[in-house]
Parts: C-alpha cells; sequence; structure tokens
C-alpha cells in the first residue's frame, strides 16, 4: 500500500475543510485509489461551524471521499508516534500537547 499526503502549501493557511477536500479533488488519482480527507475537528463542530462542517462531509462522501475526524486533539495522535505512555498521561491539555511535540520535534506548527 502506497500513502501520499496532499498538504496544505507553505503560503497557504486555509485549513478548512472545504478548503482540504477542494485540494484533495485537484489531486490526481486512479480509479481503484481509497482518498480520504482527515478533518481536525478544532472548533468546527461547535456554533455556527457545524452546518458548514457537516454540509463538506457529506459532500466528501458523495464524491467517494472517506472522511476521518481528528478529536480532540491531532497533535496527541502525532505525539503517541514518539513519546511513551508516561510522558503522555501527565498532559493536562492541548497545550501541553503541542509543547511536548515541539520538545521532541525541534518544532511544530499547526497552522502550516
Amino acid at each position: 500500500m502506497q500513502v501520499h499526503v496532499v498538504p496544505t502549501a507553505k503560503d497557504e493557511h486555509r485549513c478548512h475543510a472545504i478548503d482540504v477536500l477542494q485540494r484533495l479533488e485537484t489531486f490526481e488519482y486512479e480509479e481503484d485509489d481509497e482518498r480520504w480527507m482527515l478533518l481536525d475537528t478544532d472548533h468546527y463542530v461547535n456554533g455556527p461551524h457545524i452546518k458548514e462542517f457537516n454540509r463538506i462531509i457529506k459532500e466528501a462522501e458523495e464524491k467517494g471521499i472517506s472522511v476521518a475526524l481528528s478529536k480532540p486533539c491531532f497533535e496527541l495522535w502525532l505525539l503517541l508516534h514518539h513519546a511513551d505512555n508516561e510522558t503522555v498521561t501527565e498532559l493536562v491539555d492541548a497545550n501541553a500537547v503541542e509543547r511536548a511535540l515541539r520538545g521532541i520535534l525541534g518544532e511544530y506548527n499547526k497552522n502550516v
């Protein structure tokens, strides 16, 4: 199996669900390929954003694109690949997870 990640361009700060879907739609793929969108829910599942967020998810699924949601913290998933259980269980919130991730990786910017 081969995986290809379609990243956000370095000069681009568009990371809303619609932007992820549009980038994925422009990527060439073969008929038997699986296409997935990984979306960090952050504040998009609350308040005025939820209706649009759900609409984009439905649109993606109608186009044959699977959706995976990261909740509550995508950074925790990343950190689990680099840290031991003891380090992770001592973290109390998302900010602590990001600090630990930066400490291990040297740098990390969730907006890039």
